[in-house]
């Protein structure tokens, strides 16, 4: 999904969590996350969640991004189904958003 919104009414109706990558398309560091997403250890971690890009241009989704605290470029953040929050930001290592991942999405934190 491309729309927060949309995102957002999608994991609701699914029961899902809410992945997003909050990026801006000539930040080499956004493209090198976006490349790093693609990871199998880190694509099979979202398998299950419905994933979100937002790009930075697009006025919005500063303001949606900014409700989980935020501001800057590349950030992924973990919206799980009971409203609690994760952010990852900046240019994580793989192991690094391995790590937040496993967490952010961990049955335990049901």
């Amino acid at each position: 999904e491309g729309i927060y919104e949309k995102a957002v009414q999608k994991a609701r109706r699914q029961n899902r969590n809410l992945l997003i990558v909050y990026k801006w398309w000539l930040s080499p560091e956004s493209n090198e996350l976006i490349s790093r997403m693609q990871r199998p250890e880190i694509a099979s971690r979202c398998t299950e969640t419905v994933n979100c890009v937002l790009d930075w241009d697009y006025v919005p989704n500063r303001t949606h991004v900014a409700k989980f605290g935020v501001r800057n470029f590349p950030a992924i953040i973990v919206v799980r189904q009971d409203g609690t929050f994760q952010t990852c930001k900046g240019l994580a290592s793989v192991d690094e958003i391995v790590r937040c991942l496993t967490t952010a999405l961990s049955p335990e934190r049901n």
